[in-house]
């Protein structure tokens, strides 16, 4: 099914097992980023709502490639462009010529229709 017919109610976030990673690796990544040893996050569904207001969001997401192609990532761009498709104002940005066209402004809107001409 596709991410656009998954239409939660509510949902909840759950932490996780351990990411798993050597020591050495940890140490590393501890220069660049504040956090690393957080927890997975599993996303549950919920019967019901909490009670409070409703709020809408408008989303918009930019995407920038910065080196060889990674597999799957044209799987994720299909998924977040057929997610925000239901969302008004909600769009995908793909931006052209890695950083040069993030820092030039040169972005391309991915509609579900142009994400899959590719597929």
């Amino acid at each position: 099914a596709a991410l656009a017919e998954m239409r939660l109610v509510a949902a909840r976030a759950v932490p996780g097992h351990a990411t798993k990673r050597s020591e050495h690796d940890a140490n590393y990544m501890r220069k660049f980023f504040a956090t690393v040893d957080a927890p997975v996050v599993e996303i549950e569904p919920v019967e019901e709502r909490e009670p409070g207001p409703s709020i809408r969001f408008c989303h918009c997401i930019g995407v920038v490639f910065c080196g060889r192609q990674a597999p799957g990532c044209h799987d994720l761009l299909c998924g977040m462009a057929d997610m925000l498709r239901g969302e008004e104002g909600s769009k995908v940005l793909g931006f052209v010529g890695g950083t040069r066209g993030l820092f030039g402004r040169q972005a391309v809107e991915l509609t579900p229709d142009l994400c899959h001409s590719y597929a």
